[in-house]
C-alpha cells in the first residue's frame, strides 16, 4: 500500500523510483514530503497575511479614504428596487422664498382684461397674489474708479502735494476689498486655481486681472487674516475638549501634516513639517487641561493626555481587518468584538430614551462581557494580539464616555470631518510652494471651518476682516460665544 502511494508522488515529483530499494528509505521520502508540506503551509499563511495587509483601506484600517487608490466596482443596483429621486419619508430641500430685506425691486403686474374674453375686470384686487421672484446678474457687476489726484506746488515749501486718496480706497492696490474678499472665497472655499480664478473675472464680471495681481491679493489677505487666526491658537487651550487628527500635505513636494483641533464652534489649523508629539506640546502646551478626542496615532499616546479618549470607529475598522484575515480564530474573534462594540454603540444611540441608571448598567454589562472576552481568548493570530493588547492597555481611554456621556464622544467623527477641507485643497492644488502658502492655507481654511461651525458667512467675515487690516476698524473675532 505505502509503495503503491510513493509511486504515485514520485511520479509528480519526478523523483526516480530506483531509489527506494526499502521501508527505511521510503519513510524517509515520506518525512521529506512531510517537511515540504509544512513549508509550503506555512509560506502560504505567510503570503495570505500579505494579501490582507494589502487589501487594507479607510473601511477596514485606520487609512484615510484618500488612500483608496483603487477601489472594488460597488455592485449594480436591481432594477425597480430603488427608484431616483426623492425617497419616502426623505424630507425635501426646497428653495425657500427670498426675505423681503434681500428685495431690491418689487414691479407690480396690474391685469385690465380678461385674457379668455376680454371683458373688462374690476380694479378691485383678489385677496390672492401670485408671487414669482427671479435673480439675474447685473450687465456690469463690477464698478471701476478711477481716482485723479492732481498735483499743487507749494510755494513756501517747493514740494508738489497730491490730493489724498478717499478713506475707503486701499492705496496701490487694483482690487477692492469686496473683490479682494471674494477672490480669497473661491481660493479657499471653491479649491480655485490662479487661472480658474481669473477665468471667473474676465468670463462672468468682464474684469481683466492678471494671474500676479490675484497672488499678490491671496498675499494682502492672509496678513489681514494673521491677527485672527493667532487669537484662536491663544484660545485653543482654554477649551475643555478638542478632537484632533492630521492629514497629509506637500510644499515643493516636501512631506508636511495639516493638523486640526477642533469643537463644535472653531477649528484652528496648523502645517507643520512634523506629525510627532512636539506639535501637540507647541499648540496645547507640555500639559493640556482639557480632554482630546483622537485615534490611536503614536504621537497622542506619547503627549499622555490624562483625560483622552480614543475613536472607536478606528478600532473597530481595526477589528473588521481581523475579520479577513485566514486564520478561523481570528476571524470567530474578530466577529465576537464586532458584536459587543455594535452593542455598545446601540447603547449610546439609545442614550436620550433611557435614563442616566439604564445607560450605566448596559454600558458596565457590554464592557465586562467585553473583558471577559479579551481575557479568556487563546489569540494565536499576531494582528489581534496586538489589537487586545492595544485595548487592555488603553482601556480606560476607550470606555471613558460611558463614564462622562455629556463630556464625551465615542468617536472623532468631527475632526474627521473637519480636517476633510484640506484633503480636498490639496488634491486640487498639489499642495503649496512657499512657507508664505502655508501660512495662507492654516489662515483661510481656520476662517472657512470656524465660520461654517457658527452658521457665518465666510465671506463677510473676510470682507471684515480686510477692512479692519487697512482702515483701522474693529477686527472681527471667531473666539466662540457659548450661552
Amino acid at each position: 500500500m505505502i509503495y503503491g502511494i510513493l509511486s504515485v508522488v514520485m511520479k509528480i515529483e519526478k523523483i526516480d523510483t530506483s531509489q527506494i530499494k526499502d521501508l527505511p528509505t521510503a519513510i524517509q521520502v515520506i518525512e521529506l514530503l512531510l517537511e515540504q508540506n509544512r513549508l509550503l503551509s506555512k509560506r502560504v499563511a505567510e503570503l495570505e497575511k500579505k494579501v490582507a495587509e494589502l487589501s487594507k483601506n479607510s473601511s477596514n484600517s485606520s487609512k484615510s479614504p484618500s488612500s483608496d487608490i483603487v477601489k472594488p466596482p460597488q455592485e449594480r443596483r436591481q432594477p425597480g428596487k430603488r427608484k431616483q429621486g426623492g425617497q419616502p419619508g426623505h424630507k425635501g430641500a426646497e428653495q425657500k422664498r427670498i426675505p423681503p430685506d434681500k428685495v431690491d425691486f418689487i414691479e407690480e403686474l396690474e391685469l385690465c382684461a380678461c385674457p379668455d374674453c376680454g371683458r373688462q375686470l374690476s380694479k378691485k384686487r383678489h385677496d390672492d397674489v401670485l408671487i414669482q421672484q427671479v435673480a439675474e446678474l447685473v450687465d456690469k457687476p463690477i464698478k471701476v474708479t478711477e481716482y485723479r489726484g492732481y498735483g499743487h506746488l507749494c510755494p513756501d515749501c517747493n514740494v508738489i502735494h497730491y490730493s489724498a486718496l478717499p478713506d475707503d480706497v486701499i492705496e496701490a492696490q487694483l482690487l477692492g476689498p469686496k473683490l479682494q474678499a471674494l477672490t480669497a472665497y473661491m481660493k479657499g472655499e471653491l479649491y480655485a486655481s490662479y487661472r480658474g480664478v481669473r477665468r471667473f473675472f474676465n468670463d462672468v464680471l468682464d474684469f481683466d486681472i492678471s494671474q500676479g495681481t490675484l497672488a499678490n491679493t491671496i498675499k494682502r489677505v492672509s496678513w489681514a487674516l494673521a491677527p485672527i487666526h493667532e487669537e484662536l491658537s491663544g484660545h485653543i487651550r482654554k477649551e475643555k475638549v478638542l478632537h484632533i487628527d492630521e492629514t497629509g500635505w506637500k510644499d515643493r513636494k516636501v512631506k508636511y501634516w495639516v493638523w486640526i483641533f477642533c469643537t463644535s464652534r472653531i477649528a484652528l489649523f496648523s502645517i507643520d513639517k512634523s506629525r510627532g508629539s512636539k506639535v501637540l506640546k507647541r499648540i496645547l502646551g507640555e500639559t493640556f487641561d482639557g480632554a482630546i478626542i483622537s485615534d490611536f496615532f503614536g504621537a497622542y499616546i506619547k503627549y499622555a493626555n490624562p483625560k483622552q479618549q480614543f475613536c472607536l470607529a478606528h478600532l473597530i475598522r481595526d477589528i473588521k481587518f481581523l475579520i479577513t484575515l485566514p486564520d478561523k480564530a481570528t476571524q470567530v474573534f474578530g466577529e465576537q468584538l464586532l458584536q459587543y462594540f455594535k452593542k455598545i454603540f446601540d447603547t449610546w444611540h439609545e442614550r436620550e430614551i433611557i435614563t442616566p441608571l439604564q445607560f450605566t448598567r448596559r454600558m458596565n454589562q457590554h464592557k465586562k462581557q467585553l473583558d471577559i472576552l479579551l481575557q479568556e481568548t487563546v489569540i494565536p493570530d499576531d494582528h489581534a494580539a496586538r489589537l487586545a493588547k492595544r485595548m487592555n492597555k488603553h482601556w480606560h481611554s476607550i470606555f471613558r464616555f460611558t463614564n462622562e456621556p455629556d463630556t464625551f464622544e465615542p468617536t472623532n467623527n468631527q475632526g474627521e470631518q473637519t480636517i476633510r477641507i484640506a484633503t480636498m485643497l490639496r488634491r486640487h492644488t498639489q499642495g503649496t510652494r512657499s512657507e508664505w502658502g502655508r501660512r495662507w492655507t492654516e489662515h483661510i481654511l481656520t476662517v472657512l471651518q470656524t465660520c461654517h461651525k457658527q452658521n457665518r458667512s465666510a465671506y463677510h467675515f473676510i470682507h471684515q476682516a480686510i477692512r479692519a487690516h487697512y482702515f483701522k476698524e474693529q477686527t472681527p473675532s471667531l473666539l466662540p460665544i457659548y450661552t
